[in-house]
């Protein structure tokens, strides 16, 4: 409450409802960052916030370092988040268990091409939202895939790893000056979408969780300590196969599913209020109980993600009997 909000990206107000929603809207891109020093110096500016964007993200760190504002990533807690294998390495260390690697690199050889076992899923080791992303069940796949993955990566490095399948759960984490607090871990369930699987419902609930908080959450709290995840939220993506858990990356930021919005409304909590006031220097001006999701007796919930090819609606059934609900 009481934060004049202001907008800024090269997208017109009348295409962005966030725009036309804020205090003030500013036509500069995210990309710019002198012209967006500038502007936030001449209008004093006290804090500066992304959301789910890795790119936005890492405008925001750099525009915060150059004005003195707070970021919540220290430079290596970010650089894990940005670079899967360098993830991955640290995960080792800590015998938090990962995929097997095939390979990281530029190019591949006959030699690495011989030794593969397949399935494998090759993606760049520094894109997000699942770019770039292919599940290889032979050497043209892989081929093909290699290329894909090497023209979505800034860095020109891929990634070659085991494919695995299983239940996937997602750890959801606060970190609070140095203290990691799971807040709920998640079933993520797939169904195939338009040739290939999605997840299409995500339940705030699992049956992991008594196995994850015994085998698996204190391997967890060294993982980030070694890391340097000190403020802000995170998440993880693992597959449990096996009685076993491969964790695949980090998310050091807020989820782009909304997850926090069912949290505010179930256990009165939200990463975006905590997110935005540690932006704004206020390190203590949210104050929630995190553990509300883990609560025995608490409320289930869900998300259920509309992924749909373009075309027409057909019908639409049940409308009035979710109208009458609580």
């Amino acid at each position: 409450t009481g934060v004049y909000t202001i907008v800024t990206d090269y997208n017109p107000p009348e295409i962005s409802r966030i725009k036309r929603m804020a205090d003030e809207y500013w036509m500069i891109d995210v990309a710019d960052i002198d012209k967006l020093e500038e502007q936030c110096r001449k209008e004093n500016v006290s804090g500066i916030f992304a959301a789910t964007s890795e790119f936005c993200l890492d405008k925001t760190k750099e525009l915060c370092e150059r004005m003195g504002l707070p970021f919540y990533a220290s430079d290596e807690s970010w650089a894990c988040t940005r670079d899967k294998t360098k993830f991955k390495r640290y995960c080792q260390e800590c015998g938090v268990d990962t995929p097997r690697i095939w390979y990281m690199g530029k190019e591949l050889t006959k030699d690495t091409l011989d030794i593969i076992q397949y399935p494998v899923i090759v993606k760049p080791t520094d894109s997000c939202a699942q770019q770039g992303i292919s599940v290889c069940e032979n050497e043209q796949e892989l081929l093909d895939g290699f290329e894909m993955a090497l023209s979505k990566s800034d860095s020109q490095n891929v990634i070659i790893e085991d494919y695995i399948e299983g239940v996937e759960i997602a750890p959801f984490y606060f970190f609070v000056n140095g203290k990691a607090m799971l807040s709920e871990l998640d079933d993520l369930v797939y169904l195939p979408v338009n040739g290939r699987n999605n997840f299409v419902f995500v339940k705030d609930h699992s049956n992991f969780l008594s196995q994850y908080l015994n085998e698996i959450e204190p391997k967890m709290k060294k993982l980030f300590q070694h890391i340097g995840c000190y403020n802000g939220a995170g998440f993880l993506q693992g597959i449990l196969k096996d009685k076993k858990v491969y964790f695949l990356e980090l998310g050091y930021r807020l989820d782009g599913i909304g997850a926090w919005k069912r949290n505010k409304q179930i256990y009165n909590y939200s990463s975006v209020e905590f997110m935005v006031d540690y932006a704004l220097g206020r390190k203590n001006g949210s104050q929630f109980d995190i553990q509300a999701g883990l609560d025995s007796a608490r409320k289930i919930s869900g998300n259920y993600l509309l992924w749909a090819r373009p075309g027409k609606i057909g019908r639409i059934e049940g409308a009035a009997q979710i109208d009458e609900m609580e």
